[in-house]
């Protein structure tokens, strides 16, 4: 709630009716263990719900990233000769 207020945003930060909220539910309390954090149960995300499952799912291979990384790098070089 603080770091919203000091940016002036004052529709984030807490949850109640009519704000944003993005959240990540898990099954077991993260203040007992902190690898309870990998136990998750949904993510709300844009006021849809997702599971863990969905979530990972959208995260690129590495290969991907490397592709994209190269593509991103050869385009760079090519404006910066220009």
């Amino acid at each position: 709630m603080n770091a919203a207020k000091s940016i002036q945003l004052d529709y984030i930060g807490t949850l109640q009716e009519g704000k944003i909220a993005d959240l990540v539910i898990l099954n077991k309390n993260p203040l007992e263990n902190i690898k309870h954090t990998q136990d998750i149960n949904l993510i709300v995300k844009g006021g849809k719900v997702y599971s863990q499952e969905e979530i990972l799912s959208s995260i690129p291979s590495e290969e991907e990233v490397n592709k994209s990384m190269q593509a991103f790098i050869e385009e760079w070089e090519e404006a910066s000769v220009k």
